[in-house]
């Protein structure tokens, strides 16, 4: 079955985000960081302002991670090749 992915000279040779034909695009990104948005809902307090929203692999994007503090957003990407 086709997948896609995103291949890089380092340690980790391929981060695969799809195991379907569909593209790596706009929608479906928005798509897996809702997903993830929406698991944090649920377990974090409301009143919580520093989190993780994206756990790399754990929410369907390896190499990358999403936190949040306060109005704050920070990503940090495993590859140049993101």
């Amino acid at each position: 079955m086709p997948s896609g992915g995103i291949w890089d000279e380092g340690w980790i040779a391929v981060r695969r985000f799809r195991e379907d034909p569909g593209p790596i695009d706009q929608a479906w990104l928005a798509d897996r960081i809702n997903h993830a948005q929406a698991l944090r809902d649920e377990v974090v307090d409301p009143g919580t302002s520093a989190y993780r929203v994206v756990n790399a692999e754990n929410d369907g994007l390896p190499g990358i991670r999403i936190d949040r503090y306060g109005w704050v957003i920070v990503v940090t990407l495993d590859s140049p090749s993101l």
